[in-house]
């Protein structure tokens, strides 16, 4: 994956991230910057990028600093983390990718 690719996928996520603790739909950040729900959803899986000027309204709206939005570390609890690693996990229907991912999880933590 190409760097830029994965800066885009990182900004997505996290605008995401902070629109939902917001608990704003996509449909509704867009009405407040202006911006289609499709162009919201398209930023947040990391199609394309804001303006900076976009950006610099998101962050009026979702009442954080222009810098929150590369912060890239997820705010989510342990549990919460947890419940997602689970939920991945059981959404897999590959059993070889489930074994991978206790591999890594395992060489990780251990």
């Amino acid at each position: 994956m190409r760097k830029t690719s994965k800066n885009r996928k990182l900004l997505g996520a996290r605008i995401k991230e902070l629109r939902n603790k917001k608990k704003l739909t996509q449909a509704q950040l867009g009405d407040k910057i202006n911006l289609d729900s499709t162009h919201i959803s398209s930023i947040e899986v990391g199609n394309s990028f804001p303006s900076l000027a976009k950006l610099e309204i998101m962050a009026e709206v979702l009442d954080v600093e222009l810098q929150d939005f590369f912060v890239f570390v997820s705010s989510k609890t342990k549990s919460e983390l947890l419940d997602e690693i689970k939920e991945l996990v059981e959404k897999s229907t590959d059993e070889r990718d489930v074994r991978v991912a206790h591999k890594v999880i395992k060489d990780i933590l251990t």
